[in-house]
């Protein structure tokens, strides 16, 4: 099987030998896929064709060339099922959209390695399935909500390498 817009590759493809960018149709002749898993290829642009897969439980696109800003159309709410999210390594910038932290059944959400600039909203600490969230490496600033660390299921926390100030408040302890 190969995928429309994207070099001859056979699906089951091996790193890096996807390159180009994602076709403008992804996901119309496929309205019941679930798992979007391109990670460690050569991809390149935006992503906001991703916004008509509306089935995703899981979405993969890390450790490409993706650039700009992460989605956040209203449309974004199509992604009810969503439960894991990774958009690291790659070269997206901007603003973490609010949208994107109130997806309800997200556990998963890794948007470390990229360009990333802003403030956490507090929204984050409003995802009361996350488990695992990866902002670092990014150039994000600010304070940490002291509220983040009464998220019931977070096992995961990765804000390092940021440029986050304040102190981390004795509820973390």
């Amino acid at each position: 099987m190969t995928v429309t817009g994207f070099k001859r590759v056979p699906f089951a493809s091996t790193a890096d030998a996807m390159t180009g960018t994602l076709p403008p149709a992804l996901c119309q002749n496929m309205p019941n896929l679930s798992m979007i898993k391109l990670r460690g290829n050569q991809l390149t642009g935006p992503v906001d064709q991703l916004l008509n897969c509306t089935a995703l439980t899981q979405l993969d696109i890390s450790s490409n060339n993706f650039s700009g800003p992460l989605p956040s159309a209203a449309n974004i709410w199509d992604w009810q099922r969503l439960e894991a999210l990774d958009f690291s390594h790659n070269s997206f910038e901007g603003t973490i959209p609010d949208v994107l932290t109130a997806l309800p059944v997200v556990g998963y959400l890794n948007a470390g390695h990229n360009r990333l600039t802003g403030t956490l909203h507090r929204s984050i600490t409003l995802m009361q399935y996350l488990r695992h969230l990866a902002l670092d490496h990014n150039q994000l600033t600010g304070h940490i909500d002291e509220n983040i660390w009464f998220l019931p299921q977070l096992s995961v926390l990765d804000l390092s390498h940021n440029k986050l100030s304040g102190t981390i408040s004795r509820v973390a302890g």
